[in-house]
């Protein structure tokens, strides 16, 4: 069945309405439309017009009380978003009632000047590239800053941005804005590649070296904001279920992968060790802040003689007990 899914702030007190065993009845006998979330009640309308009969809603398709549940939702993201027809993003939104739409009265759009072949309109923040965390972006796109959103806009063929002056198009050929003053070039985003002459989107897993991209990925996601610090691991399963099917030879640990793991240990931050973490200390899951990844030319006398680890729960989450590696390599005083 084609179905649609909503990408939103649940905000500081979770979403408005969500599946628990406490509301499972009452929500099973249905729910009155006037009664959900603003966001949800428009994201509805929103299919509606355009003729779609069914929508995911996290909040409401995963049981948030039931572990079992979660975990399982959890693994299964990179199908439910890449499977969607498309995804709404209430992208201005800060919580499940701040809606999709907003009161602009008349399209925005950018007027020509005269035969001079340029076009202005009112000032406006640009959208942001996939670098978000500044206080700036975040006011103007509060769902952008969250690191679960990453992979929603990762996995999603296409998405519809409801940002507050304007749409936003972005799919897997194209990025366009409402009043066509942004599309794939002028928007500038440092993880666009090309492959061939065909635009490709950011951390599609288009770019050729696997190393390049994972990279990318864990310093935007490390960059983004979680509520829950157990959600680390999580909210990155659906990119690596993805990212599983082009490295069915490697391994998945950690955040890390065997392949590149040598190099992937050099890895800093600016905010040091993560206080309370269980995680490797080889591993950048065990550093707070965003993690960058330094560029150096391995030495080949660099061997990694043993990795040893025992996975915890399904293997796109990562989460391991007992890890520990071997490296052999010439040694330098400091």
């Amino acid at each position: 069945a084609t179905y649609a899914c909503l990408s939103h702030c649940w905000g500081k007190t979770g979403a408005a309405l969500q599946l628990r065993k406490t509301t499972f009845e009452s929500l099973k006998h249905g729910v009155a439309v006037e009664k959900l979330p603003k966001t949800f009640r428009e994201a509805m309308k929103i299919c509606k017009e355009l003729g779609i009969r069914f929508i995911w809603i996290d909040a409401l398709c995963i049981m948030q009380d039931d572990a079992e549940d979660w975990q399982e939702a959890a693994t299964s993201m990179a199908n439910i978003y890449q499977n969607s027809i498309i995804t709404i993003a209430a992208t201005w939104s800060s919580d499940s009632n701040g809606g999709c739409f907003t009161s602009i009265k008349e399209p925005l759009q950018a007027r020509k000047l005269g035969n001079t072949g340029l076009y202005v309109r009112v000032s406006l923040p640009d959208f942001s590239n996939y670098d978000f965390g500044t206080e700036h972006e975040s006011e103007n796109w509060p769902l952008l800053g969250r690191g679960w959103v990453l992979q929603e806009r990762i996995l999603s063929t296409r998405v519809v941005h409801y940002a507050k002056h304007q749409l936003f198009w972005e799919c897997n050929t194209s990025f366009l804005s409402q009043d066509g003053l942004q599309d794939l070039e002028a928007n500038d985003k440092y993880f666009y590649s090309k492959v061939g002459k065909t635009p490709a989107i950011p951390l599609k897993m288009s770019l050729a070296d696997p190393t390049l991209s994972w990279r990318k990925i864990v310093c935007t996601y490390t960059g983004l904001q979680l509520t829950k610090t157990s959600d680390l691991l999580p909210a990155l399963a659906g990119i690596v279920e993805q990212e599983m099917r082009r490295r069915k030879d490697d391994t998945y640990v950690a955040g890390m992968w065997k392949s590149t793991l040598l190099d992937d240990l050099a890895f800093y931050t600016e905010e040091g060790p993560r206080t309370g973490s269980t995680a490797p200390t080889w591993s950048w899951l065990s550093s707070k802040g965003r993690v960058y990844f330094t560029t150096f030319q391995k030495l080949p006398s660099l061997e990694l003689v043993n990795l040893n680890f025992t996975s915890i729960g399904p293997v796109s989450l990562g989460q391991v007990s007992n890890a520990s590696i071997i490296v052999r390599g010439p040694v330098l005083l400091v």
